[in-house]
């Protein structure tokens, strides 16, 4: 048994179980929508390149959201405390509603472990967030 550990908890699983984490952290609601960062990790099947990670996950992203005005607005690397990464800026239509929401997503490989992190807003109040998002992406490091 491996001893799995996060914020304020620690748990026991086994050993030969993987780490498919997902963990949200919102701020506090304006309007519509609440500021937040999701942090999704995933293991790979191989060690991949950031960029390729990233292109892999935003071709399906794209897929899922082609009915909702998909588009990217920026994207290239991006550097992390210890690592290198990958972003894109991009936003999409909320089904049903006449708003967007906005997204930066950073991607960070290691090995054969893939962190996406997430920050959105809705886009009429992202700049007032972006900064923040940037400091918090920036304290980003692989624990050892």
């Amino acid at each position: 048994m491996k001893t799995f550990c996060h914020a304020d908890y620690i748990l026991g699983c086994p050993s030969n179980w993987t780490d498919s984490t997902t963990v949200i952290l919102k701020g506090k609601p304006h309007s519509n929508f609440c500021p937040n960062v999701t942090i999704t990790r995933q293991e790979l099947k191989t060690p991949l390149p950031v960029n390729d990670f990233a292109a892999e996950q935003l071709r399906t992203l794209q897929d899922t959201l082609v009915d909702q005005k998909y588009e990217r607005l920026n994207e290239g690397t991006f550097p992390l405390n210890k690592t290198d990464g990958y972003f894109c800026l991009h936003q999409f239509a909320m089904p049903d509603e006449d708003w967007m929401v906005k997204q930066l997503q950073v991607y960070a490989v290691m090995e054969r472990h893939g962190i996406i992190l997430t920050a959105s807003d809705s886009d009429t109040h992202f700049n007032e967030s972006e900064t923040l998002f940037y400091a918090m992406f920036q304290k980003f490091e692989w624990a050892e």
